[in-house]
């Protein structure tokens, strides 16, 4: 199934019409037929699945593999905020995210040493939970200008360990809790099922729990804020996406202030004055140094646990697509921006791929 679209020769935008001959949208759901399609040199871009980008690269010579920023969005482990919860003591909520291994996140999503094979080298980036594709407002977790908080995103099993002790769960007391997932991409990720494995190495038991997206999604997403109790009576906590937006800081309203679906409810009400403050600062440097301390903040209290690791984002194309090669907008700039609806005008095809 596709939809085609022909040249308007009496287009408004400029003389003579628009640039292009024509565009045609196909419509693929099975990703090996999407592959297929690309093999035969049918379609031009995207083999359906990422994972098979590097395989496809290695046996066809007319492909090209490129690589954009990494995605804009940031997904935390949003808490339940409910009287006599867990995740109240900081201690509990430290130590869910010391458990996590981000750079075997990396590894599992990624492939990054398939794509070596091929010859290109991605770098693992660790979301803190804003995303290193906002530039230079992201403040890398791993880096010395983090400060102590960083501590809390380094995989350390054994000071999780300590700190659940600590906060009264061991093996007399194990921690349990739910763990709901996006209901849309928790076939295609699994990452609740990876979570719960590395959770366990600390000793806390995970239940992975399916939701309805329309009546249970929805209803603890944007009506909760933490404090709707869930189907099973058991703490939970959701794994939510937090798509990507046109301002880091309005990314940072949208899902970590109260004006927002905060993540962190009405515990951290200092978020919320950072947040609005940050945004009244027109100095380009102080702006970011302001964003820079509200990440801070967000790791040290872990006001929501991050849970994204990513390497820049890849795609494959047919090497007789020719343009500007900007194939994805930057995700700090457009939110669901791409190629195909923002650049299409740029690009061509050789000859030989006309159908």
């Amino acid at each position: 199934m596709s939809l085609t679209y022909t040249r308007n020769e009496k287009w408004h935008g400029n003389e003579g019409g628009p640039w292009m001959d024509g565009v045609e949208v196909t419509f693929i759901p099975e990703p090996a037929q999407w592959e297929a399609q690309f093999r035969a040199g049918n379609i031009h871009e995207g083999v359906g699945s990422p994972a098979n980008v590097p395989i496809v690269a290695a046996e066809m010579e007319a492909s090209q593999i490129v690589k954009f920023p990494p995605p804009g969005y940031g997904g935390t482990v949003s808490l339940s905020w409910l009287p006599d919860m867990p995740f109240h003591d900081e201690r509990v909520r430290r130590a869910m995210s010391m458990s996590m291994d981000r750079n075997a996140v990396v590894d599992i999503y990624n492939n990054p040493a398939d794509f070596e094979a091929v010859g290109i080298e991605l770098t693992g980036y660790w979301y803190n939970p804003v995303s290193p594709a906002y530039g230079q407002f992201w403040l890398d977790p791993r880096g010395s200008d983090f400060g102590a908080a960083a501590a809390y995103m380094q995989h350390n099993v054994e000071e999780a360990t300590k700190l659940l002790d600590a906060a009264g769960y061991n093996s007399g007391n194990q921690l349990e809790f739910d763990v709901i997932e996006h209901p849309r991409r928790a076939p295609i990720e699994n990452r609740g099922e990876v979570l719960q494995a590395m959770w366990a190495e600390a000793g806390m038991k995970v239940n992975v729990t399916p939701a309805d997206y329309t009546s249970e999604w929805q209803e603890y997403l944007s009506g909760g804020r933490g404090y709707v109790e869930w189907k099973t009576g058991r703490p939970a906590v959701l794994l939510k996406p937090n798509s990507a937006d046109s301002d880091v800081l309005f990314w940072l309203t949208r899902f970590f202030s109260q004006a927002g679906s905060s993540v962190g409810g009405d515990e951290f009400p200092e978020l919320d004055t950072m947040i609005f403050d940050a945004r009244a600062i027109a100095d380009f440097d102080a702006r970011v140094a302001a964003v820079h301390d509200i990440q801070r903040y967000i790791v040290d209290q872990m006001v929501a646990v991050p849970y994204d690791a990513e390497t820049e984002s890849t795609e494959i194309y047919n090497v007789g697509v020719h343009g500007p090669e900007r194939w994805v907008p930057w995700m700090g700039l457009e939110n669901y921006g791409a190629a195909s609806s923002t650049l299409a005008k740029h690009y061509w095809l050789d000859a030989a791929l006309h159908g």
